[in-house]
């Protein structure tokens, strides 16, 4: 019996460990994994997981997953041998033999991670005319959105590879960044030419690669 998980009973906790077999089945839509010497620790979002207090390690668990739910796992395609990070509450539950014993029931999977490093990418290229209204309309707003939620997560957020200061960092430079970029944006619609060189590039197929290579020139100009 995991004696130790009895005494955090219907709590909240990440745990991470070895994917050993796995057994899809089609009638419950479900994956039952075997997770191999899983650690489990108590979540503090201002601590990576590898720094949080351990409250047991397992020879073995076995979580049941959702097909649906499959893709929002910290893994890499379920391969043997391949870490897994998962969160989840401690449960109790009775085996068909009539003994009983303490597992995790694994809760929905964060992907505010992934949200926040797929933002940052969209917004890497985002200097050129048709970018402006995707910065507007949609970036600007999805990062309130993912700093509101963030916030929201309190001790249940997943620090597998990043803790609440990292994550809010983040969306602080992405917020800046999608500033800078539009005033970048705004500079060059009002673009007037002043040289030969400018009116060549203005009149160019490639004058969005005139762009962006000027706006890095702008930035380290002040503006």
């Amino acid at each position: 019996m995991r004696t130790s998980l009895s005494k955090h009973l219907n709590e909240f906790v990440l745990c991470r460990g070895w994917i050993g077999v796995w057994e899809d089945f089609p009638y419950s839509k479900t994956r039952r994994i075997t997770v191999n010497q899983p650690t489990i620790t108590k979540p503090n979002k201002r601590l990576l997981f590898k720094d949080q207090e351990v409250i047991s390690t397992e020879n073995h668990l076995n979580l049941f997953v959702k097909f649906e739910d499959l893709i929002n796992y910290d893994t890499r395609f379920f391969e043997l041998n391949e870490p897994i990070h998962f969160s989840g509450m401690v449960e109790h539950y009775t085996r068909k033999d009539g003994s009983n014993d303490f597992g995790i029931y694994a809760t929905k999977q964060s992907t505010i991670v992934f949200e926040v490093e797929k933002l940052k990418r969209a917004i890497v290229d985002c200097d050129t005319f048709g970018d402006k209204e995707f910065l507007i309309n949609y970036a600007y707003n999805k990062v309130q959105e993912l700093m509101e939620s963030v916030k929201s997560f309190d001790d249940c957020l997943p620090t597998f590879h990043q803790t609440y200061d990292d994550l809010m960092k983040s969306l602080l430079d992405i917020d800046e960044t999608i500033k800078k970029r539009i005033e970048v944006i705004n500079y060059y619609l009002d673009f007037k030419p002043v040289n030969r060189d400018e009116r060549r590039a203005l009149q160019s197929k490639h004058f969005r690669k005139y762009i962006k290579k000027h706006s890095k020139k702008r930035h380290t100009n002040g503006f």
